[in-house]
Formats: structure tokens, C-alpha cells, sequence
């Protein structure tokens, strides 16, 4: 009956381990990250474009390479959001009970292109709100970049380079503490 028990303890420990090395291989990294474009796309409106995904689950921690995000109702226009790299890390349990009030953001080369056209479409992506939850976020760090504001329709439009941005959700206050290094921006008012 012992041997019965430690041959079945050790299948286990193999099974586990071997069910590891899988999800850890391009092929299945490919299949998630195909999962989450689609799942985002469906639920909430929002295109996905990623060049690579990476993760460690013992360490919690993900990253995208190459990273756009857009609205499905904004095409021919192009994506408000792009980024180089984006580094998040979250304990696999936590992200698994889909709270993110703990992650640490990293997003490397951001660029933000808020563009609204003369006729008052707009590329930004609008997300519902379901509301319902407690208010909370994660801690969020920016290095490079560029926010880009054009607005056709009114004539106007901002330039600014970022060096660093940081963000820190205050729950006493429940709002986000933002810090923004900048080294200079443009704008410009046709009117």
C-alpha cells in the first residue's frame, strides 16, 4: 500500500512538472495569447496587436512585446495606444481571481495618438463600465514615449515627449497620485 502511495505522489510531481515545461513552450504561449486578443475583442470592443507574449507563472510575471491597442468600432484609423514593452507582474492566484489592484506595471516606449477627426469620430476606445466593483489599481511606470492630442474637428493639438511617468493608486483618496517627467511639447491652436 506505501509503494502504491509513493509511486502515485511521484506521478503526480513528474505530471505537474511536465504540465510546466508545456505551458511554457511558444506553442502554447502563441494559443494564449491568441485567446486573450479574442476574448478582449469580444467582451469589451478592444483590438489587441502583440508581436510576442512571455511569462513565468512561478514568478508572475507577463510581457508583451510590440503592443497595440484600438478600438473595433475605430477602424481606418490608427491605434491611441502603442507601446514597446509591457511588463506586468502579479501572482498567478491573483490575476487567476481577476485582481489587479496588486500588479506592477512596466510600459516601455508608449505612445498615445488621441486623434479626433473634423467629422467628431474619434479613435479612442470606449469601455463600458459594469460597475459593481471596489475601486482600486496597480501601480503603473512609464519610460518613453510620446502623448500625441489632435483634434480636427476643434483645431487644436498637443505634442508632449515622456521621460517617465508614474502612477499609485492612493485608497484613501481613491483616485491615482500621477507624476510626469517631460522634457518640453508643443502646442498648436488653428483658429
Amino acid at each position: 500500500m506505501r509503494r502504491r502511495l509513493l509511486l502515485g505522489a511521484g506521478f503526480v510531481v513528474v505530471l505537474s512538472g511536465l504540465s510546466l515545461m508545456v505551458v511554457h513552450t511558444g506553442l502554447v504561449r502563441r494559443f494564449v495569447l491568441v485567446q486573450i486578443q479574442t476574448r478582449l475583442g469580444n467582451t469589451i470592443g478592444l483590438v489587441i496587436g502583440a508581436r510576442q507574449l512571455n511569462y513565468n507563472l512561478l514568478a508572475g510575471r507577463f510581457e508583451l512585446q510590440d503592443i497595440s491597442v484600438s478600438a473595433a468600432q475605430s477602424s481606418g484609423m490608427p491605434a491611441p495606444l502603442r507601446a514597446q514593452r509591457v511588463m506586468v507582474s502579479l501572482p498567478l492566484w491573483r490575476l487567476l481571481g481577476g485582481s489587479f489592484d496588486t500588479a506592477r506595471i512596466q510600459i516601455d516606449g508608449l505612445a498615445v495618438d488621441w486623434i479626433t477627426a473634423a467629422g467628431g469620430q474619434s479613435n479612442w476606445p470606449v469601455i463600458e463600465s459594469t460597475g459593481g466593483g471596489k475601486p482600486g489599481g496597480p501601480t503603473v511606470l512609464v519610460t518613453g514615449g510620446n502623448i500625441a492630442i489632435r483634434n480636427d474637428r476643434d483645431g487644436y493639438g498637443l505634442q508632449l515627449p515622456i521621460d517617465k511617468v508614474s502612477a499609485a493608486w492612493n485608497p484613501v483618496k481613491s483616485a491615482y497620485g500621477i507624476s510626469c517627467d517631460s522634457g518640453g511639447g508643443q502646442f498648436q491652436w488653428n483658429a
